[in-house]
């Protein structure tokens, strides 16, 4: 089994701790010389999905003959990092799944994409193609290339095993990074197969109609330009977001107290243990708020803003401002005070392809 090292990449030469690691990277260089590839796949393995998270890993991929063959490349190598330059410097395109995610992992490795390199991202295609469908890589790939895989099921039980390994309190502590390579290695390769056998069967399909394909051309250029913007992100003064965050906590709090006097009960959110649920009242919970107004006389389907709006009722008056700050203050107050790195300065992350109606929106990174 491989295990897990070199999770620091360094730019001196690292003597292979795990030879078989090392024998990957011998073993795609060979490959690459034989092949000279001029579109390669690309994907990252990451230590977590903030701005900030680096790869551990790459896996890259091309066609060699009849067959698409994928390798893996340890970040902590020195020769990966000159390896990746050298390979991208001579493609004529790369081929990602949600572009800017992996480009911002080579951003923090050092390595940028060519100008000269053309741009391709599957999720845009598989967005193009079908915005219906689920876009995630495993689902693409089960939809469009009829490829099943275990991986949930075999990562959960290294995460198991790395819990009590490195005497973690929860499998969910446990990143990627610290999993037996002897697991991680052969998805990480099979995604970046998959994403190369992605763009071979979406491309033609966008190019049959010259419009589709003229689409995807300028939305690989506004790509680049999101990308960098994601990437210079934007200063945040975070004493005064601080501030912010105290100001809607006591409006939170005023709140509630308001819904206590109202209802006759202690609000409480979270999860309430179910004997004593009668005791509390949670604003937060769609089926507390139906059996109050149920009891108030009134009989609606939804208790969402727009029916509120329309009880003439304090709670509904009072559940309105409460939903209104409380989203203030945890969407967005708090999670940007979150995501903002120690120099002030926060990176966005913004999805092209998240909407039906082609609107860009914004939220956490997905790494797939």
């Amino acid at each position: 089994m491989l295990s897990p090292v070199c999770r620091v990449p360094t730019t001196d030469w690292v003597p292979p701790a795990d030879p078989d690691l090392y024998q990957l990277y011998l073993d795609c260089a060979a490959q690459w010389l034989r092949d000279e590839p001029a579109v390669i796949a690309l994907d990252s393995e990451t230590t977590g999905l903030r701005y900030e998270d680096k790869a551990f890993g790459f896996s890259i991929a091309w066609r060699s003959g009849d067959e698409v063959v994928g390798y893996w490349l340890e970040s902590c190598f020195a020769e990966t990092r000159r390896f990746l330059v050298r390979a991208l410097d001579h493609v004529d395109s790369v081929v990602l799944h949600n572009l800017k995610f992996d480009a911002h992992r080579l951003h923090h490795y050092g390595i940028e994409i060519p100008d000269h390199v053309e741009w391709h991202d599957t999720e845009a295609l598989a967005h193009l193609d079908d915005h219906d469908r689920p876009k995630g890589l495993k689902d693409l790939a089960r939809s469009i290339l009829g490829e099943e895989t275990h991986e949930q099921e075999e990562v959960f039980n290294a995460r198991r095993w790395a819990k009590k390994e490195y005497g973690l309190s929860s499998v969910r502590d446990v990143g990627y990074d610290k999993l037996p390579r002897g697991t991680v290695v052969p998805y990480a390769i099979q995604d970046s197969v998959f994403t190369y056998r992605l763009w071979e069967r979406l491309l033609p399909r966008v190019r049959e109609f010259d419009d589709l394909y003229q689409l995807y051309r300028r939305e690989m250029e506004l790509t680049r330009v999101v990308f960098e913007m994601e990437q210079a992100g934007m200063a945040v003064r975070l004493d005064y977001v601080s501030e912010q965050i105290r100001e809607y906590r006591n409006r939170v709090l005023e709140h509630e107290v308001e819904i206590e006097r109202i209802v006759g009960k202690p609000v409480r959110t979270g999860k309430i243990p179910a004997r004593e649920r009668e005791q509390y009242f949670n604003p937060s919970s769609n089926k507390e708020v139906s059996e109050y107004f149920a009891g108030a006389g009134y009989s609606l389907e939804s208790y969402d803003a727009e029916a509120l709006r329309a009880i003439e009722h304090p709670l509904a008056t009072k559940l309105l401002e409460y939903r209104a700050d409380g989203k203030l203050l945890s969407t967005y107050l708090i999670a940007l005070k979150d995501e903002t790195g120690a120099d002030s300065i926060y990176h966005p992350s913004l999805r092209l392809h998240g909407t039906r109606t082609g609107r860009t929106s914004s939220g956490g990174e997905r790494g797939d």
